[in-house]
């Protein structure tokens, strides 16, 4: 008697088919050193523009099924590499894929995650909302700017951090008397969860050999000496908040307090 393949409930998700890895073009090496250490290749995909500067992409193998990764930072140039994403998203679903995932290191519009006066954006909502509407099935995101981003999809959100690996390559340095500074409450928070991975315990003094936080404005005078560290996940020249970084951290270096 012929064995029968048991079949899946009515409205179950489809099980995806096989890997494939896609990427636009906001960082094409982060995605073949991806790649490599997944042992897989890149699949390839044409990614043009027309005269009036609007982009055109061109998935050269079959999707149909696959279980589709997308890597696709949204980086500067923001903009242009959201609408990438969009569109190369929406060629995926339109093309079949069994399952699509944005992979997606940057968040763009990240800082817009709430009003902070009359008539703001909710920017990374809106990201949030034309991601799942282009296509994407899931996301994986790395040290999101808050932790409440990963709320505004109704799709599933991977929120991978990098703190221990930052925490490793620090313990690597041998710093005898390291300090790590943050400007605001929200960058005091990240700096608590580095210090906890460094000693157990997030040190609010710092002592011989510890790894401590600063909030500066004013700077603690019990870091003098120390090499100064910036934990911050959005830092960028031209910016104000960068501004503020750079007169603070230079304050702290003319005072002593710091070394750079």
């Amino acid at each position: 008697m012929a064995e029968t393949r048991p079949q899946a409930p009515e409205g179950a998700p489809r099980q995806p088919g096989a890997l494939k890895l896609l990427s636009g073009d906001a960082n094409p090496e982060l995605a073949r050193k991806i790649a490599a250490a997944l042992h897989e290749p890149l699949d390839e995909m044409r990614i043009t523009r027309f005269a009036d500067g609007e982009y055109d992409v061109k998935i050269a193998q079959s999707v149909r099924g696959a279980d589709v990764f997308l890597i696709q930072p949204t980086c500067q140039p923001v903009s242009e590499n959201y609408m990438q994403l969009f569109i190369i998203l929406d060629a995926l679903r339109r093309a079949s894929a069994g399952r699509i995932t944005a992979v997606i290191p940057y968040y763009g519009y990240a800082r817009k995650e709430k009003k902070t006066q009359a008539r703001d954006p909710i920017s990374a909502k809106l990201m949030a909302d034309i991601i799942t509407l282009a296509g994407a099935n899931r996301v994986i995101a790395l040290d999101l700017h808050a932790d409440a981003i990963q709320g505004f999809f109704d799709i599933p959100v991977d929120h991978l951090t990098a703190e221990k690996l930052l925490v490793e390559y620090i313990k690597k340095l041998h710093l005898p008397n390291a300090v790590i500074v943050s400007p605001d409450v929200g960058g005091a928070k990240r700096v608590d969860k580095l210090t906890t991975l460094f000693n157990g315990v997030a040190q609010r003094e710092a002592s011989a050999r510890n790894f401590v936080w600063v909030d500066i404005g004013p700077a603690s005078r019990s870091g003098i000496g120390s090499e100064g560290w910036i934990a911050s996940d959005q830092l960028h020249p031209g910016d104000v908040q960068y501004s503020v970084w750079a007169d603070t951290i230079w304050a702290a270096v003319r005072e002593g307090w710091v070394r750079p």
